[in-house]
């Protein structure tokens, strides 16, 4: 970040008309106003403020709908150092229809990190609950989250209708949650507090229950199907989730990885990220061409990716295909599928 800000500085320096300085970045609060500052400053050899604009616009872009998310923002935040930079600044979105807080460079850090904090929180807490239905038997997180989402505060009803707002989404249980984000930004927030002397006790449980997620599933797998030691496992989907080819910090490398260790015989597929998880796991596993392949001969599928694809598997080919009946859903992906009456399909979140 100093060396970018310190080139962008050196390029300011022969620059006569006032320039506004953005970081879209996710970043520390402090950072736009410290060390982009600074290393500005000390480049171009002028003031932030009077010479040119310094300004903080955090990226809420999801992964695999960051086209949609960038045309059609639900707002638009813009700290900026000064009312002049955010005004010169806030004229690339004179276009956009939607709320434009203008707000202090710290603010505008801080807010980005509490947003993806607040959508990790409520993963973790879904898993928790999940995780106490496990151990409950009759009890299903699903059916109680149901419940749970009618609440006119989460889904209101307007003009009659009832809204499902996406923010429901993370209000389910997985396997935990992965991705470029989430895990980086809980601890990024969580050091953040440490630097401070501040005991962030719910971030830290957050991240706790985010870690020993996988492993809880697996042995939830493993109480109703039995080790996976010898046991041939298909996978289907690696990505941290749908829409997207990113393996980076994804639950379902993660539970694959568990299930090797394990002493399970693997063998996945991704839709759009088989060639790319060589690099996580080389000769570990074996490489399906696609979703029967992958399961041909297996005595348990696991779905590891909620991927939109395996709603319309032929289910009565993968049982065919299979060699035992198990389909372990660590995502819960299938569950409002029917599928073939051989097969014995074992959700997370239910207990026994």
């Amino acid at each position: 970040i100093e060396r970018a800000a310190s080139e962008i500085g050196a390029a300011l320096r022969d620059k006569a008309a006032y320039t506004v300085v953005a970081v879209k970045s996710t970043v520390i609060p402090g950072t736009t106003d410290g060390v982009v500052l600074h290393a500005l400053e000390r480049a171009s050899g002028k003031k932030a403020g009077p010479d040119f604009g310094l300004c903080m616009n955090p990226e809420f872009l999801r992964e695999g709908s960051a086209v949609e998310d960038f045309t059609k923002p639900d707002r638009i935040v813009i700290g900026a150092i000064d009312p002049r930079a955010a005004e010169v600044f806030g004229r690339i979105y004179a276009k956009f229809d939607c709320p434009k807080p203008v707000i202090s460079l710290r603010n505008a850090e801080f807010c980005k990190y509490a947003s993806n904090a607040l959508l990790a929180t409520l993963i973790s807490f879904s898993n928790e609950m999940a995780a106490l239905c496990e151990a409950t038997p009759g009890a299903d997180v699903e059916v109680a989250l149901d419940c749970v989402h009618l609440d006119r505060r989460l889904s209101p009803v307007i003009d009659g209708q009832r809204v499902k707002p996406g923010i429901l989404s993370y209000i389910r249980p997985s396997s935990g949650y992965g991705g470029s984000c989430f895990p980086k930004d809980v601890a990024a927030l969580r050091a953040f507090a440490r630097d401070r002397g501040v005991d962030a006790e719910l971030l830290n449980a957050v991240s706790a229950v985010n870690d020993r997620r996988t492993a809880a599933v697996l042995d939830l797998a493993e109480a109703r199907i039995g080790a996976f030691k010898g046991k041939r496992v298909g996978v289907l989907g690696l990505t941290f989730k749908s829409g997207t080819d990113d393996l980076r910090h994804s639950p379902a490398v993660t539970l694959t990885e568990q299930i090797i260790d394990r002493g399970g015989h693997v063998t996945v597929y991704d839709p759009i990220a088989t060639e790319i998880a060589r690099n996580a796991f080389g000769d570990k596993v074996r490489y399906a061409a696609g979703a029967l392949d992958a399961v041909n001969g297996a005595d348990v599928t696991v779905i590891g990716t909620a991927w939109p694809e395996w709603s319309a598997l032929n289910w009565a080919a993968v049982k065919s295909a299979m060699r035992g009946n198990f389909v372990f859903d660590a995502r819960n992906s299938l569950r409002a599928l029917s599928l073939d009456p051989g097969l014995v399909r074992i959700q997370i979140g239910a207990g026994a």
